[in-house]
């Protein structure tokens, strides 16, 4: 056992502390996610048009996208480069043979910021603004920061057993290959070949001579590992100046000055070179992901504002504009993989953020007013002799019932992932009793399989839709996205499969947590009430098919669970037999430490048993521990229950804030065990609903 100082001790006299470090272990997975939620936000918010090309989608190696709300996994630090190192002035030629450069070739004067003409984008395209209107007067900001070149280690892999020199480019991307290494990455064989591809292409003429198979990158790894135990043995002046050094930057990049009001910018750092890894099946996993060059960057500010200097040397701007219509301080298009644009933002508690979010829940709560009318709507069509029609009757119920998205159409180099429009035959099944099996992949690759029971007339529409086609070919193929969004808008202004989904969300969420009184929460206490909130959430979370991917470490934390609840089972045996001890002849009071949680540096969680003196005390301390039990099994059941549902989506995209807000100020459940810190910025506006309001 280790010695006192290498362990923590936790005592049942302590086990509200220890329940409070754990929950609060947990909620930091939360915190997090909304701190970093600026890319996904906007991408959940775009409308669903058909002839949006470039619509931005998540991606799980996306550093500003955010993880899943409920991800508290642990991720493995990966190897980057440290912020504003030297930096040369252009692409290696290398680089450019490889197609991994952003660059454009243009003349400009040291750091300065240039005007040069780019194809506009079309209106569509500008993030997903609700409509045309003036979004700000004056906006004025420092840009964006470029992450360093890379700057070599000069570590050399092998090959076929002799070690063997790397230029610049293949020692980076070898580099990022190597933090695959004994993960599951580095044996999904599209994301194999796809890296090596391009990894042997770096070699030119010469990667005819190449088997990537003989490559062994395990001396970089064991480099990676290396600089990471040095970084973690830094001393607390190094952290420091490191911590130092980021909050300079930050004072700089992330404020913004927004109709004379300081505002803070989401985030203000251009996305590094990586291995592109996406969701699912992704098609191009594994492809270098491009370095972006300030003259793929279109910044948007007043006429009247200063010209944010560009901070790599020798490069400009793109081009300056002055959209007021717009709120993305800044835009770039990504050639390299996935090539669609990306945005800049301010950070999700910013005025315009608050007054998108307000009016997207407002609008969701017009809807409400208008379903029965525009359900009686679509239901005519889902009769009409017209097929079209029809078409677009029985694809409006599905995004209004299973709040599907439209679904637009995908090329070749794109993941094959489907939405309302573009599911394909293969995708349903037509099952007896009025029922519709779906199995295909949404939004992030993510697997959509259901089913479920429809009305008849619906029934017999998808029976005779796919009637005579083959698997591959599209269910609805008289209609499209543009065509049932059109449709959508003529039944309410501003009307997308989105609002749907809002709205649906927002009212299941309302329905759920009405039950409250039935569900007798007057006599709940506050971890009871959480978990009926939760369940609530997870039902919002599930119609809405929010699913994450299983993290690396879910086995290990659900068997610390199991551990935990091991110990405490002993104990409680034992306190059985201390009991029955007592009853008989009498027993002194002692406490036995054992430990609660095997950590790898030595540290061990401990638990103190006691056992006391008394029939009455040891009786208290039986109840006590069979509370811990069940508590601990609960806790369990809903991580197993809750590993491949994302609970934090709808909370933060879905479902109106105030229904939450309400819901805890009638049960006397602070607000804070609903919302992290970060969403009670993003909601401010929500906190002082009042008690009567709902949805």
């Amino acid at each position: 056992m280790s010695s006192k100082k290498n362990t923590k001790k936790v005592s049942d006299s302590e086990d509200d502390d220890f329940e409070e470090e754990e929950d609060e272990s947990e909620g930091s997975g939360e915190e997090d996610s909304a701190e970093n939620s600026v890319k996904e936000e906007e991408d959940e918010e775009e409308e669903e048009n058909g002839d949006n090309e470039i619509k931005e989608e998540d991606n799980a190696d996306t550093k500003i996208e955010v993880k899943d709300e409920n991800e508290d996994d642990e991720e493995e630090e990966e190897f980057k480069p440290s912020i504003n190192g030297n930096k040369r002035k252009n692409d290696t030629p290398v680089e450019k043979a490889a197609g991994l450069s952003n660059a454009k070739q243009v003349k400009t004067s040291g750091g300065d910021a240039v005007k040069k003409p780019v194809q506009k984008q079309q209106d569509s395209d500008d993030e997903d603004d609700e409509n045309s209107d003036i979004k700000w007067k004056y906006l004025e900001h420092h840009g964006v920061l470029f992450p360093d070149y890379w700057q070599k280690h000069n570590v050399r892999p092998r090959y076929d057993g002799k070690p063997i020199d790397l230029n610049l480019l293949q020692e980076e991307m070898a580099t990022y290959w190597s933090q695959t290494l004994g993960t599951d990455w580095e044996h999904k064989p599209k994301y194999r070949e796809n890296f090596s591809k391009q990894f042997l292409d770096t070699f030119g003429k010469d990667k005819g001579k190449y088997d990537f198979d003989k490559f062994d990158f395990t001396p970089i790894k064991i480099h990676l590992e290396e600089q990471k135990e040095i970084r973690k043995n830094r001393s607390k002046e190094e952290k420091n100046q490191e911590k130092q050094k980021k909050e300079r930057l930050s004072d700089y990049y992330a404020g913004a000055i927004l109709d004379g009001f300081r505002e803070k910018v989401g985030q203000f750092m251009i996305e590094p070179p990586t291995l592109f890894k996406g969701r699912g099946e992704h098609p191009k996993m594994g492809m270098m992901k491009g370095r972006i060059q300030p003259e793929a960057v279109v910044i948007n500010i007043s006429k009247d504002a200063p010209v944010p200097k560009c901070s790599v040397p020798g490069h400009g701007w793109s081009e300056i504009v002055h959209k007021q219509d717009v709120t993305w301080l800044a835009s770039y298009k990504d050639d390299s993989v996935k090539k669609q644009h990306k945005y800049i933002f301010l950070s999700a508690e910013s005025k315009l953020k608050a007054e998108n979010d307000k009016k997207k829940y407002e609008k969701a709560r017009r809807l409400k007013n208008l379903i029965g009318q525009i359900r009686e709507n679509y239901e005519r069509k889902l009769r009409s002799s017209d097929p079209v029609d029809r078409q677009l009757g029985t694809a409006t119920y599905l995004i209004d019932k299973l709040a599907l998205r439209v679904g637009n159409e995908k090329s070749e180099e794109e993941a094959d992932t489907v939405g309302c429009c573009s599911l394909r035959v293969e995708h349903i099944q037509v099952i007896e009793d009025t029922q519709i099996g779906f199995d295909f992949l949404g939004k992030d690759s993510m697997r959509y399989q259901n089913t479920v029971k429809v009305t008849e007339i619906v029934w017999k529409n998808m029976q005779s839709f796919i009637k005579n086609k083959k698997p591959g070919d599209d269910l609805f193929d008289r209609i499209d996205a543009s065509s049932l969004n059109e449709y959508l808008k003529s039944q309410m202004e501003g009307l997308t499969a989105k609002v749907f989904r809002t709205y649906n969300a927002s009212h299941t969420l309302q329905k759920e947590l009405d039950k409250a009184d039935e569900e007798g929460l007057d006599k709940m206490d506050l971890k009871d009430k959480l978990n009926f909130y939760d369940e609530a959430n997870r039902n919002v979370a599930i119609l809405c098919n929010h699913q994450k991917t299983v993290g690396k470490n879910f086995d290990v934390m659900v068997g610390k669970m199991e551990q935990r609840i091991n110990v405490y089972k002993d104990y409680e045996k034992e306190l059985h037999t201390h009991l029955n001890k007592c009853k008989k002849n009498g027993v002194n009071a002692y406490e036995k430490e054992v430990i609660l949680e095997e950590k790898d540096d030595g540290k061990h969680k401990m638990f103190v048993k006691k056992f006391p003196g008394t029939k009455e005390k040891i009786q208290e301390a039986i109840e006590k521990i069979k509370k811990k039990i069940d508590e601990e099994q609960n806790k369990k059941q809903s991580k197993e229950k809750n590993k491949e549902i994302a609970l934090g989506t709808s909370k933060t995209n879905y479902n109106d804030p105030r229904i939450s807000v309400v819901w805890c100020k009638k049960w006397e459940v602070p607000v804070e065990k609903v919302f992290p810190k970060t969403l009670i910025a993003k909601f401010v506006w929500a906190m002082d609903t009042d008690l009567e309001w709902s949805f």
